[in-house]
């Protein structure tokens, strides 16, 4: 499980453009398995939670000025969704 808190940045090299990224709590599974000496099995299952990426500080014109810092002026989502992966690994 990983939580972080929200956090002001500055994205860029403009100290007056602030996004705030909320806070997220993802949670991921990883199983691994050893067949034999030259087989193993691995399944990995990430942000099991389906959380979203959001900044706030919403964008306005052409130069992406932010500032505002508002958590209600979205300035990014993002939504990856879950992955799960399985993979077979052979050594000699």
């Amino acid at each position: 499980m990983k939580y972080h808190s929200s956090f002001t940045m500055v994205p860029g090299w403009a100290d007056y453009q602030l996004d705030t990224q909320d806070s997220e709590m993802t949670l991921d599974f990883l199983t691994s398995y050893d067949w034999n000496e030259h087989i193993g099995l691995r399944f990995e299952a990430l942000n099991l939670t389906d959380q979203v990426d959001r900044f706030s500080g919403a964008r306005q014109g052409a130069d992406d000025l932010r500032g505002s810092n508002d958590p209600n002026d979205l300035a990014t989502y993002s939504h990856f969704g879950r992955t799960l992966m399985f993979d077979v690994s052979y050594k000699d």
